[in-house]
């Protein structure tokens, strides 16, 4: 067999661009090309799928080379050994055969061993990547197995032992039966009887790209990477905007790919407020709705007459929405994508749930250390050991200031809002609030915010407590719209005991606001004046009498009548008694003001157009408010 002679099988047409080998086309192929299949196969699949790819490449080339010797010179045993001469001859490399053993007709212990000297795939790989970890002649190993087992009639099985492209001398290979290798080559029979498809590829392509991506966002959750760092992970993975809301429609983070357009986030938040409001308030809140289905999609058109598509995650925990996660889906999305979008909104809210489990406790310890340090008889050094633990000086000069919200529709006056403002500190106070003062102290106590403000005196003026009302009032007016604050305070702090006082005065302000009906006032219990000195009174059974002798007969009418004399006559003295301006503001007739105002003289015995009984009125209107027993 040493004798055979390729170059009588070979025939060149190069004029007609034609290599034949007998009857069959041949290329000439430079073997980096075959390196950079090998590339792309395992960038592409994976190692695993690249190496069964290329091993049944050169298993169905041994079994067409053997076809062909074998339908020109037969099919003998002894054409066997044409196997590593065609293999040569093909530059793949030179086959040195060490043993080999034939036991019985069938070759049913057939056994060869041999090794591969100038290998083209040990070589190419070194090259290119340096040593391998593992044997890399996949395609040689597989046209020895295939060339063998057409001769042998039974499935033949090359394994490499050891390999050039691994740092060996040389390749050095075993060749055995598949029974007689038991189940050590159960890989190689995989790679082997696989059936390649498309279906079969995209479905492992999706499962490893799956696993590649659980271990992504398993990363980024053990890291304790944030929202805005999840965010930039999935505009990576699915190559678009991202854009987090929370339960305020506000941005807490946001990758926008190339420069972003405010204009376009504006009418993306717009789109999604109506989104959201068309939800069948039958089938429950938005949020629930939303829960049923973990992504949906929203679609508006642009000016320009650009559609523009956005796919919808809730980000919830339990039946608790924190927000909304969309991702802009410039072509409709793989289910590897929406997978993404899914697991990103899931990381959201497990890093949501972590902020309030951490704030949860913040406030607890300080509102703790708020309710003993406003308590009657605190005790000085206990109490200053636990506020400086929390960042918190009492030695230094201190404002205490109550933000008191106000929901804009509130039947029920027992019903707190708690959820409300913890959302609302969660959201941005908290920060807010120690980026304009370090050492401040912020805790929710009873449907309220309690701010104890550190004071910065430079040059002996006081800075940032002139700038927290107005900017706690800009904050709440950008981001809880339709809601109002009343800001009020106490006075300053200095010493220890000036705490608790300064505590009393402020929410005494803020209970005064309430009862008075006002909502977005700015002051302090000191410029309150009267309605302080009369919430103060001792006597308010007195203050009462008083003034329902002048106003109870008002009170008695409009309840038979269900009118409102009453509140007229307030809106008339708030309007400095102007006609004009009282009916523009009560939308009446300027003739049904004056027949109002004379009924309230003849029930009342006042004279509206008497100084005297003009402040008697308002200051009985002012009584029933500070005691409750008349809102507006």
């Amino acid at each position: 067999m040493r004798n055979f002679n390729l170059r009588e099988l070979l025939e060149f047409k190069p004029e007609e661009g034609i290599i034949s080998l007998k009857e069959s086309r041949m290329v000439l192929l430079h073997v980096t090309a075959l390196a950079h299949l090998k590339y792309e196969l395992i960038c592409s699949l994976g190692k695993d799928i690249a190496q069964g790819v290329l091993y049944r490449f050169g298993y169905r080339c041994g079994m067409h080379d053997a076809k062909m010797i074998a339908a020109n010179y037969g099919k003998e045993m002894q054409f066997i050994d044409l196997g590593p001469i065609i293999y040569q001859w093909k530059g793949n490399g030179q086959v040195k055969i060490i043993k080999e053993l034939r036991f019985g007709p069938d070759l049913s212990r057939y056994h060869v061993e041999g090794r591969w000297e100038n290998s083209h795939e040990a070589e190419q790989y070194v090259q290119n990547y340096g040593q391998a970890g593992h044997p890399v002649c996949w395609i040689s190993t597989g046209y020895a197995s295939g060339f063998s087992s057409v001769f042998a009639g039974q499935e033949m099985i090359c394994v490499e032992k050891t390999c050039a492209g691994m740092g060996h001398q040389n390749c050095n290979w075993e060749m055995r039966t598949s029974e007689n290798w038991g189940n050590f080559v159960n890989k190689d029979l995989y790679n082997i009887n696989f059936t390649l498809n498309f279906k079969n590829l995209q479905t492992m392509l999706e499962e490893q790209k799956s696993v590649d991506l659980n271990r992504q966002m398993t990363r980024l959750m053990l890291e304790g990477k944030g929202v805005q760092q999840i965010v930039e992970s999935l505009s990576n993975i699915v190559a678009s905007q991202v854009v987090v809301f929370d339960c305020f429609l506000n941005i807490p983070a946001m990758r926008w790919i190339g420069i972003s357009n405010h204009i376009q986030i504006d009418i993306l938040r717009q789109n999604l407020q109506e989104f959201l409001s068309k939800m069948v308030p039958e089938k429950g809140s938005p949020q629930k709705q939303l829960e049923s289905k973990s992504i949906t999609r929203l679609s508006y058109w642009m000016e320009n007459y650009e559609q523009q598509a956005w796919i919808i995650a809730p980000i919830m925990t339990g039946t608790k929405c924190w927000g909304y996660l969309l991702v802009k889906e410039e072509n409709e999305f793989a289910e590897l994508n929406l997978l993404a979008i899914e697991h990103a909104s899931t990381l959201c809210a497990l890093d949501y749930l972590k902020q309030e489990s951490s704030l949860e406790v913040e406030l607890r310890l300080k509102g703790d250390l708020l309710g003993e340090l406003f308590s009657g008889e605190p005790e000085l050094k206990q109490v200053q050991a636990r506020a400086m633990k929390l960042g918190f000086d009492l030695n230094k000069p201190h404002q205490i200031y109550v933000v008191d919200i106000i929901k804009p529709v509130q039947p029920d006056p027992e019903n707190g809002i708690d959820d409300e403002l913890f959302e609302f500190i969660k959201a941005d106070m908290n920060n807010l609030i120690n980026q304009l003062s370090p050492g401040s102290l912020v805790a929710l106590r009873k449907n309220r915010i309690v701010v104890v403000l550190k004071i910065s005196e430079p040059d002996g003026k006081v800075e940032n407590s002139a700038l927290f009302p107005e900017l706690i009032r800009v904050w709440v007016q950008k981001n809880l719209t339709g809601y109002a604050a009343n800001i009020v305070w106490g006075r300053l702090c200095t010493e220890f005991a000036d705490y608790r006082y300064s505590f009393d005065e402020a929410w005494k302000a803020a209970d005064i606001l309430k009862d008075l009906g006002k909502n977005n006032v700015t002051t302090s219990f000191e410029e309150l004046g009267i309605y302080a000195i009369l919430w103060e009174s001792g006597n308010k059974q007195q203050l009462k009498e008083y003034a329902l002798s002048m106003l109870s007969p008002l009170l008695a009418y409009d309840r038979e009548h269900n009118s409102n004399l009453l509140w007229t006559l307030e809106l008339f003295l708030e309007h400095k008694c102007g006609f004009s301006e009282t009916a523009k503001a009560a939308f009446l007739h300027i003739n049904t003001l004056r027949y109002r105002l004379k009924r309230m003289e003849e029930l009342t015995g006042l004279d509206l157009s008497r100084n005297e009984d003009r402040f008697q009125a308002q200051l009985s209107i002012r009584l029933l408010k500070v005691l409750g027993h008349y809102n507006g």
